[in-house]
């Protein structure tokens, strides 16, 4: 694992599980300035490693903006992740500068990476994918997310509609 795969889990980790350990400045600057510092390997074992509990806990409470930063890059790689859909969106059509481009880009992610096949492999249930589907929502209220975020819920909007269908 390289140095920056080490710093995701770690951070996560850290930051999830124990909120009295603060990530240094200069540490949460990096994370939050760079949004591919950390490459996908590296983040698949942070989301196992975390698990999807830790990861939704990091999502909704965003009081360490690091943890939910790597939370919404891990996020594609839970095991669950149609169930991390709500707290995703939350942050995407919120309006912290730095977190909801993270979620943005995550829900893209899913949208690129579900498929039936994924779905029955993991017993996905319907019921899931309508919750999921009916938090996507928040990007067609005001006030409206940025360009570049309604079009990642609005492709995540669509890939969940035929598969709903």
């Amino acid at each position: 694992m390289n140095w920056t795969g080490w710093l995701a889990l770690c951070a996560l980790t850290l930051a999830v599980s124990s909120r009295s350990h603060a990530l240094p400045n200069e540490v949460q600057r990096r994370v939050l300035s760079d949004a591919r510092a950390v490459d996908e390997l590296d983040l698949a074992r942070a989301a196992q490693d975390a698990g999807d509990a830790r990861l939704k806990e990091a999502l909704v409470d965003t009081s360490s903006r690091v943890a939910s930063a790597l939370a919404a890059r891990a996020a594609p790689h839970a095991r669950a992740p149609e169930a991390l859909v709500p707290a995703l969106a939350k942050l995407a059509c919120g309006r912290d500068p730095a977190l909801a481009p993270e979620a943005g880009h995550a829900l893209w992610q899913l949208a690129q990476r579900l498929s039936p096949t994924q779905l029955s492999e993991g017993e996905v249930l319907r019921s899931d994918l309508e919750q999921a589907r009916q938090a996507l929502s928040c990007g067609e209220l005001a006030p409206l997310p940025r360009a570049d975020i309604a079009v990642q819920l609005a492709q995540l909007r669509a890939t969940l509609d035929a598969l709903l269908r």
